[in-house]
């Protein structure tokens, strides 16, 4: 709320509040010092109201206590003058001789008759006397010699304990002597009656009787016969009041303006009351103000009190003419021996009189004082208010050319000095201030040119970056994908590999049964050789050797068959080794053609790898121009966020706009940074790559070398197969002659006559077809152990090329993360490179805003 008042205010409110609250403390304190004392003032004289009245009360309680006491020692010597004068009359007992009597209860008036015997002093019977002017034994001569001295004698009535008046010198109302009443040993209340109890059980007992409305201090003493029972007893009477002086000495007694000393009874009876005007009036029923019965919680707190304890009551009251309540206060104590409540009281009022008179003065003296303290206050305000715009104008005159200058932009403004005090000092300061920021925005408009300028070329570059990093994205791609064909080709060339060992070792097995079958055929045509020449040296001999020699060719014949089943065999077989030699063909060709793809595949990658890794380099170096122009935008945006600071409140636009530049220098900084590390892990993943994609190409370099010589190799098996399938074909029609030639024989030899000659030309052609099939029967073994060579070595090499080329598949599954991982860092590079030209467009904005916040000011030297 203060931040928003002016200064003459801010001067203004903050001085009055310094006047006042210590104003105001003051008078707190002293109205707080005031009502204590005037509360102190009122409990003090409460309590030496209080005091007073405890003693009042207490001094009526001591005077009668010295009148009891001396009253007790009276009856005790009238008692004694009694007994003296029974004695020397020779005692009280009763006489054989009755007399009836009508007692009546004193309590309850009801009237009984009794016969008792009569009571003799000496020998002189007391009577039935009621004039008071006769003469009673004992009691008319106690009368003479002590005077106003109550006397009588009681006769015990029954076995109760009940006493019967039959000599007195008290007097009824109708002024005869008080006898025929009796007194009853237990009361209406049931309860028994104190006084006869204790004479009864042999006591002489003190007292307490009204006589004709008048409190008297009796003395009681058992008479006894002479077995020691109680047959009556003698009570002597005095005065409770011994003098009239005692109770005038009472009335004397005043207690502030209107208070009195009071003594009630304990049925509420007045007993002295105010100047002894209701003495004797029954007040228990009296209410105060709010209608309590206030007279028995006075008898109350009174018979409470023990041994001179003084209580307490108060309650409201107004006397006649009076129109509202006042409070009074009674302070009571008890003197039992009398049954008087003593109280002390007046009005609560007059004992604070003086603590009224006190707050009188005392609100006298406050007000004073408020008014004092307002016109303190009021002088104070006047005084604040004329140093408030002492101070407030220069400052407000000063304030009105700061707005003026940040109004119109123009920081040359200069202030008038007009004093050498604080606000001149403040003029002064503020034409300093205003020269620094001159030079500070002349300092910002230059650092946002230039920021615009290197923003400028940041942006150029990193627009090239950004096309670099895409050319870089899209060529990982192309190298991701040819490494992805060059591993499924290396997977296919194994795949081939595999299958052309497996049709190398089929061949060589083959192979192997047909040169069996080769040995066989050379075994079967050895035989039929050595057939043809038995045959021959028979049919020379011709003769008894027809019937052998038809045998021999039989024998003969069936050999040819034997190697003609063999020749077939070899044939079949041949044949399959064609097939199989074909296939391996086959396999050989797409296996070189796979691998001849995966060599180009692979130097297309070790290209792209290269291509990969040049541009890594220009986008490095790109970037180290990039991070060099961020950290002078940096620079310029902090000399310029220093120089906003100093301008205050004209440079705040400034400095938002150079704390951005800042941010986005930084933030340029950091993404190059990123981009940095990025193409440095890039270019570690392309020279791994490049790494692998050279030994690929090598290994698959050497797997179609080694495709080549299989495939040369398996055109050679081919080619040799063609050979023996020609001669197997030669061999199998020679065995087709032979045969037939031995069926000839055989049927010329059993001619033997005339066909002996044809039968040894047929012999001889014969030994030479044999000789021509054991020769093609060599050449084949011959080629076909060749054969078995060039399968064993083309099954090397296919196991070798199957190795190869798994070995050429895990590289490529390498090489296929190593890729992807590039493909990942060239994707983020291009991020990068977006994300930096996204902050040199947003530095362009930035320092052209700067530049037009810096246009804004008129500043020294520019043209008015």
């Amino acid at each position: 709320m203060l931040k928003n008042l002016k200064l003459r205010e801010k001067f203004m409110i903050p001085g009055v509040l310094m006047t006042l609250i210590p104003l105001l403390i003051l008078g707190f304190i002293a109205n707080q010092q005031s009502n204590k004392g005037i509360k102190v003032a009122t409990q003090e004289s409460i309590k030496l109201a209080k005091t007073d009245l405890d003693h009042i009360a207490q001094g009526v309680y001591n005077m009668c206590e010295a009148q009891n006491d001396l009253l007790q020692k009276n009856l005790q010597n009238n008692m004694a003058v009694v007994q003296k004068l029974v004695t020397d009359s020779g005692g009280l007992r009763p006489a054989g001789e009755s007399i009836t009597w009508d007692a009546i209860n004193q309590e309850t008036q009801a009237l009984t008759t009794v016969n008792l015997p009569k009571m003799l002093v000496g020998d002189t019977w007391l009577g039935q006397i009621i004039d008071p002017n006769a003469n009673v034994p004992i009691i008319s001569e106690l009368q003479d010699l002590i005077g106003d001295t109550a006397c009588t004698v009681f006769q015990r009535m029954n076995s109760k304990g009940d006493m019967l008046r039959i000599s007195s010198n008290v007097l009824q109302k109708n002024d005869l002597r008080r006898i025929g009443t009796y007194i009853p040993a237990t009361n209406a209340d049931g309860n028994p009656n104190p006084v006869l109890e204790s004479i009864l059980s042999g006591k002489t007992t003190p007292g307490r009787v009204m006589m004709r409305q008048r409190p008297y201090l009796t003395l009681n003493k058992p008479i006894f016969n002479d077995n020691k029972q109680v047959i009556g007893m003698l009570e002597i009477g005095i005065p409770q009041e011994g003098s009239k002086s005692f109770r005038k000495a009472i009335y004397s007694i005043k207690i502030g303006t209107t208070g009195y000393l009071w003594v009630l009874d304990s049925q509420g009876h007045y007993v002295i009351s105010k100047d002894g005007l209701r003495d004797g009036a029954d007040i228990s029923k009296a209410k105060d103000s709010s209608g309590k019965l206030f007279v028995l919680d006075l008898v109350s707190t009174g018979k409470a009190q023990k041994f001179g304890s003084i209580g307490e009551e108060r309650y409201p009251w107004r006397n006649k003419g009076e129109t509202k309540d006042r409070m009074k206060i009674a302070r009571i104590t008890y003197f039992e021996p009398w049954d008087w409540i003593i109280g002390a009281g007046s009005y609560e009022d007059e004992f604070l009189a003086s603590a009224t008179t006190l707050g009188a003065l005392s609100k006298r003296n406050q007000n004073i004082f408020w008014i004092i303290l307002i016109a303190t206050f009021v002088a104070g305000s006047i005084i604040w208010l004329l140093v408030s715009r002492g101070i407030a104008n220069p400052i407000r005159s000063i304030a009105d050319s700061i707005r003026g200058s940040a109004k119109d932009h123009d920081l040359t403004v200069e202030i008038q000095e007009v004093s050498e005090d604080e606000i001149g000092l403040m003029a002064r300061e503020f034409n300093r201030m205003m020269k620094v920021l001159n030079d500070a925005f002349q300092m910002v408009y230059k650092s946002s040119q230039n920021v615009a300028k290197y923003s400028g070329d940041v942006n150029q570059r990193a627009t090239a970056n950004q096309q670099r990093a895409e050319h870089q994205s899209g060529q990982m791609q192309v190298v991701q994908q040819t490494v992805g064909e060059m591993r499924s080709t290396a997977q296919e060339v194994a795949i081939l590999a595999e299958a052309q060992s497996q049709a190398a070792t089929t061949s060589s097995k083959k192979i192997e049964n047909m040169m069996e079958i080769m040995q066989t055929v050379t075994e079967a045509s050895s035989g039929q050789k050595e057939e043809v020449a038995t045959a021959t040296e028979r049919v020379q001999a011709m003769g008894d050797t027809g019937t052998k020699v038809v045998q021999t060719a039989q024998k003969q014949g069936e050999q040819v068959v034997a190697v003609t089943y063999a020749v077939n065999s070899m044939d079949q077989t041949v044949k399959e080794l064609g097939a199989t030699t074909t296939k391996a063909m086959d396999l050989a060709n797409n296996a070189l053609k796979a691998a001849n793809e995966g060599t180009e595949s692979v130097a297309s990658t070790v290209d792209g790898m290269h291509a990969i890794s040049e541009s890594s380099d220009q986008i490095s170096e790109i970037i180290t121009v990039i991070t060099d122009i961020t950290e002078q935008t940096n620079l310029l945006s902090l000399n310029a966020a220093i120089e906003a600071a100093r301008a205050g409140i004209h440079g705040k636009g400034f400095a938002v706009v150079a704390d951005e530049v800042g941010k986005l220098a930084q933030r340029s900084s950091d993404a190059a940074k990123e981009i940095t590390k990025l193409i440095k892990d890039s270019s570690a993943q392309v020279a791994e790559g490049t790494r692998l994609s050279n030994r690929s190409r090598l290994a698959l370099e050497e797997i179609v070398a080694g495709s080549e010589n299989s495939l040369q190799a398996t055109r050679e098996i081919g080619q040799a197969a063609e050979k023996i399938a020609v001669n197997i074909n030669d061999v199998n029609s020679m065995m087709e002659e032979l045969n037939t030639l031995a069926r000839e024989i055989g049927e010329m030899a059993g001619q033997q006559g005339e066909r002996r000659a044809t039968s040894q030309a047929a012999l001889a052609n014969l030994m030479e077809k044999s000789d021509a099939i054991s020769t093609l029967i060599q050449n084949a073994n011959a080629g076909l152990g060749e054969i078995g060579k060039q399968m064993e070595e083309i099954t090397e090499r296919s196991i070798s090329s199957k190795d190869m080329t798994d070995a050429q598949a895990q590289r490529s599954l390498k090489l296929v993360e190593i890729t992807t991982e590039s493909a990942k860092s060239a994707l983020e590079t291009k991020e990068g490179a977006e994300t930096v030209v996204s902050i040199t467009n947003q530095l362009q904005k930035m320092s052209q805003v700067l530049t037009e916040q810096a246009d804004q000011f008129k500043l020294a030297g520019d043209e008015a």
